[in-house]
């Protein structure tokens, strides 16, 4: 089973997270380096080595599932190449895009009997081909609509944050966009609660939907009572 939690930066997702697989009770296993090492028996390593057998591991996979995803690949390319950044960054960009659709078949394949919890996987690739200089709704809309195989398998927790001050607390967490310069945060924020409206009304895409708002500690528990309850 694969449980995606993803939505707007800063607001609570590492919170949620870490509640989750904080309790064994709650049986959900976090998708990371150190679990792909665990199934290619090579545990001993320090991180930095588990995340480059990690990203070799999931290139590997996502190279014997080309053919699969080459539309969502080919688009996802083309609009990164397009954006208004550096060559290095798009590069970084697209990465991130083939690692989680990697990550996301290894959930539906190799880890299949598990629980298991992305924290932004396959679901936040609308937020990743965003132009925050240049927002087009209709790149994303396309991307969604490409991806809605895949999605029909993801139980997502989409969330935002409309009472704390997510401006400020990206700037305080310096986010990587917004380290780089050139970026209007207050533009940024607001691009990416476009994004969450759109995917909040394509919630039919997806194998179960919440969308969710953190307010309070008792509201984040109730929540994580309804995670628990998701059935594989």
């Amino acid at each position: 089973m694969i449980i995606e939690i993803t939505g707007v930066p800063g607001s609570g997702k590492t919170t949620i997270i870490n509640q989750l697989i904080a309790n064994p009770k709650n049986n959900c296993t976090l998708f990371s380096p150190e679990l792909i090492c665990q199934f290619l028996h090579m545990k001993i390593f320090p991180l930095f080595v588990k995340k480059i057998i990690s990203d070799i591991f999931l290139v590997f996979i996502l190279a014997c599932n080309l053919f699969k995803y080459k539309e969502i690949l080919f688009v996802g390319f083309l609009k990164v190449m397009q954006t208004n950044e550096s060559l290095i960054f798009k590069l970084n960009i697209f990465r991130n895009i083939m690692l989680k659709i990697a990550g996301f078949e290894a959930g539906v394949t190799i880890f299949k009997k598990k629980r298991l919890l992305f924290d932004e996987g396959i679901s936040h690739i609308p937020f990743n081909l965003a132009d925050y200089t240049n927002f087009e709704q209709q790149t994303l809309t396309t991307s969604i609509k490409l991806l809605a195989g895949p999605y029909s398998n993801v139980n997502l927790l989409l969330i935002d944050h409309c009472q704390i001050d997510i401006v400020k607390r990206l700037k305080c967490r310096g986010h990587k966009r917004l380290l780089k310069g050139g970026y209007d945060c207050q533009k940024f924020v607001d691009t990416n609660h476009e994004i969450f409206e759109l995917m909040n009304k394509n919630s039919d895409k997806y194998k179960w939907f919440c969308c969710w708002e953190p307010t309070s500690q008792g509201g984040i528990n109730l929540l994580i009572e309804s995670v628990k309850e998701l059935k594989c």
